[in-house]
């Protein structure tokens, strides 16, 4: 619907509205979707990101579902020890396996980044190295071309 579209606009003039509708007493399926859009479009907003924390505590379970795949939408560490309570201590079931997918998958994105500038400075090194040998090799090149040869 409209929140979905708002959503796909990427538009952050439209946060405000949907943290409206995340109040309790909404529409259960218009709170659930402001609640997912938010998770797309609140990354580094630290008011998004506390609202979505709180809704981990929501009565609603479907609300209580989306924030959680919200929060690993955001893919901030802070909220880390947030899901780790709902994971561990949660009498919910799905609640504690999606809140425990929810940490890895913010885990996993956080580690790539380290991991892409390890493999950088790797090539970097790789390039370095071949250059280096290229230009050794040019210079025997050019040491043997002028070098008369001799006769036996």
């Amino acid at each position: 619907g409209a929140m979905q579209g708002l959503g796909e606009l990427g538009d952050e003039r439209a946060i405000p509205v949907l943290l409206a509708w995340t109040e309790y007493g909404k529409a259960p399926y218009a709170r659930e979707t402001a609640i997912a859009v938010l998770g797309k479009l609140g990354q580094g907003k630290r008011p998004v990101r506390n609202r979505i924390v709180d809704l981990l505590d929501d009565k609603n379970f479907h609300a209580r579902m989306a924030a959680v795949d919200a929060l690993e939408a955001l893919g901030d560490a802070e909220v880390i020890p947030a899901l780790q309570r709902l994971a561990t201590q949660d009498i919910e079931g799905r609640l504690k396996g999606a809140a425990a997918k929810a940490i890895r998958g913010i885990t996993e994105r956080l580690e790539k980044p380290a991991e892409l500038k390890q493999l950088r400075g790797e090539i970097d090194t790789l390039r370095e190295s071949n250059k280096s040998l290229l230009d050794r090799l040019e210079r025997l090149e050019s040491t043997s071309k002028s070098k008369p040869k001799a006769k036996r």
